[in-house]
């Protein structure tokens, strides 16, 4: 027999298996990268109630989140918040967030692995652009619409004004999502005061101030409560105008 043979004869109880063979056999070590939080999809469409779900042995499994750090989506982000929200839950002994290394290393530097036991690990793979089991990608739109007014105090070279601005911005960031988020919406006024120095009769140069509040509105995916954010801001602008 190999050596692959043998320790899966060791771990299942038998004398030898052979290629081609299904064979019940106890594991020594379990390890699970970024893939961990998706379980909990994995766990819900089984009908498994949540609060039901157990590790059988959490000192032998582990988990590592190694495979986008620092994640570059917000969809990766939720997804390591998730994992670390799972974990808390289930009592993991064995959870490295991110940095600690590539998972497969990590197993061995940390001597969870040793000669002759039976140790399965998870791994992630995006072929062509698809989305990982348990994911949706996602491709992402935004759309902005705004108006803006302005009342120009003086009609002279230099020209201060006042003026009133509102922007709405409808977005859904791209990316794989255990569940796909409904876009967020939100909506910016805001009260400007500025000036410009025209450099002819159509062309200037000026500074803006702006004084606003910006609404997030609610959505249920992920959850988010409606939101104000208040904000100031200053612009150097350049303007033409057509008439």
């Amino acid at each position: 027999m190999t050596i692959i043979e043998k320790i899966l004869a060791r771990r299942s109880g038998r004398k030898k298996t052979s290629p081609g063979e299904y064979v019940t056999a106890k594991i020594d070590m379990a390890m699970m990268p970024d893939a961990f939080g998706l379980l909990r999809t994995v766990i819900s469409k089984g009908g498994i109630r949540e609060g039901a779900f157990r590790v059988w042995d959490p000192e032998k499994f582990v988990v590592v989140l190694d495979h986008r750090v620092p994640p570059p989506t917000l969809a990766n982000a939720e997804n390591y918040k998730l994992s670390r929200e799972f974990a808390k839950k289930l009592n993991m002994k064995h959870f490295y967030d991110v940095f600690p290394g590539i998972g497969h290393q990590v197993m061995i530097e940390k001597g969870f692995v040793r000669p002759g036991e039976l140790i399965v690990g998870a791994a992630i793979d995006s072929r062509g652009g698809d989305a990982p089991a348990g994911q949706t990608k996602v491709t992402g739109k935004t759309f902005r619409g705004g108006v803006g007014i302005l009342y120009h105090l003086l009609q002279e070279q230099v020209s201060p004004y006042l003026g009133v601005e509102a922007l709405f911005e409808n977005d859904k960031p791209a990316g794989f999502y255990t569940e796909e988020p409904d876009a967020k919406n939100t909506v910016t006024a805001a009260l400007v005061l500025g000036g410009e120095y025209f450099m002819n009769e159509r062309f200037s140069l000026g500074i803006k101030q702006s004084l606003g509040a910006e609404f997030a509105l609610k959505r249920d995916v992920p959850k988010e409560n409606t939101d104000t954010k208040f904000s100031t801001s200053t612009l150097f602008t350049g303007r033409f105008y057509f008439n």
